[in-house]
Order: C-alpha cells, then structure tokens, then sequence
C-alpha cells in the first residue's frame, strides 16, 4: 500500500527542492572564478539561465501571496505549497522561452571573464 505524503511533507519538500535550486545556481555563479577547468559555452549557459530563473521566481512571489491569493477559497499549507511550486515553473517557463535579458548578460560576462584569465 502507498502512502500518500502529508501536507507538511509536501511543504518541506517543496522548500528543499527551491532551496536546492537557488544552492546550485549560487554555487556555479560564485565558484566561476576559482575553477580549475574554465566552463564551455554549453555549461556557462546553463549557469546563467539557472540564475534568471531564480531570479525570476523571487521577482514573482510577491504577486502570489498578496491579499487577493489570501482570499481564495481554501489558503490551505497544500495551496501555499502549490502556489510556490507554480511560481517556480513559471520562472522556469519565461526563462526557457528567451527570459527578460538576464541571461544573456551574464552569459557574455562569464564569457568574458574566461578569455580575461
């Protein structure tokens, strides 16, 4: 028989996995200059896009736990939890279909950053 998690798990994991995420995108972004093997194209792109999407996500919280959200039929710890998670794919969408900008300028400064050293 299958369990099925309970909403606190479901918050909690739904955190760590955020957690994790913005971690990672952290992490590339700050350790850029201290690697022993510069990063290609394809590595540097993704580093980049994960921080927009991070980004984007942080940017686009705000407008899901305002007043209006509060007043939605069930402000449930699931809802809370589910409304983070579509938070995080939306981020996730705009950056895949091109993003705001963000992206692009990093990507060229960690490019940059490369042929300097």
């Amino acid at each position: 028989m299958t369990e099925i998690m309970q909403t606190p798990d479901l918050l909690a994991a739904g955190q760590v996995a955020k957690q994790n995420k913005e971690q990672q995108a952290r992490a590339v972004i700050e350790n850029f200059g201290r690697q022993d093997k510069p990063l290609n194209a394809k590595q540097a792109l993704k580093a980049a896009q994960e921080f927009e999407s991070v980004f984007l996500g942080v940017m686009l919280a705000p407008m899901f736990s305002g007043e209006s959200m509060k007043n939605s039929l069930t402000d449930s710890h699931a809802e809370q939890t589910y409304r983070g998670l579509l938070t995080e794919q939306y981020a996730d969408t705009i950056t895949k279909a091109g993003g705001i900008g963000i992206a692009d300028h990093i990507y060229r400064e960690l490019m940059t950053l490369q042929e300097i050293k």
